[in-house]
């Protein structure tokens, strides 16, 4: 052992401790914009790998068929607000003639930025699709089965009347952080406003 000793403070007899000056070296910053549109993107494209393009992978529904989804954290009487169309709509888009490859990433597109602008109800028209190969109501069907696999869809149901009908769904997205925030102060039993 004190052979060891010796050794290392031989070979450390020459070495010099580093002084220091009080000047700091620039750190160079990290484009965070580019970092979260990059994790972003990587994000949408394990999302879009779980939406099937597959005719034969869906279950086909009837151009006049309505659409009817609610997943277990929806309450009834909300539900039955939202599909009556009494909650109003904060943006919608158009994906009917769109092919199903196009209309997939379009839709997820959307229903993303609706989540970063904390939308809850959107509007996605898919149409009837009378006449669509290989069976009618491709579109339709493809729609059906994507946003029950969308992380985030609470809810969907085929538009009143005055909105598309059978062929567009109303889409209720799950509340941001925030917007659960508000709401369990909004709702809290002690503070008086209900």
């Amino acid at each position: 052992m004190k052979d060891d000793a010796a050794l290392f403070l031989a070979e450390m007899a020459d070495v010099k401790p580093l002084t220091q000056d009080g000047s700091v070296l620039p750190q160079t910053k990290v484009d965070n914009s580019a970092q979260q549109l990059k994790l972003q993107r990587s994000r949408l494209a394990l999302q879009l790998q779980k939406l099937t393009i597959e005719p034969g992978s869906i279950a086909p529904t009837k151009p006049d068929d309505i659409l009817s989804f609610k997943n277990q954290g929806v309450q009834k009487a909300v539900f039955k607000q939202f599909r009556l169309g009494h909650y109003p709509v904060q943006a919608s888009i158009d994906i009917h003639q769109f092919s199903v490859i196009k209309a997939r990433s379009e839709l997820l597109e959307f229903l993303t930025h609706a989540k970063q602008m904390e939308w809850r109800n959107v509007l996605v028209i898919h149409g009837k699709g009378e006449k669509s190969r290989p069976f009618p109501g491709l579109m339709k069907s493809f729609v059906n089965d994507w946003l029950m696999n969308i992380e985030g869809v609470m809810a969907f149901h085929s538009a009143p009347q005055l909105m598309g009908a059978t062929g567009a769904l109303l889409v209720m997205l799950e509340k941001s952080a925030n917007q659960k925030m508000i709401a369990r102060e909004t709702n809290y039993k002690g503070a008086g406003v209900r």
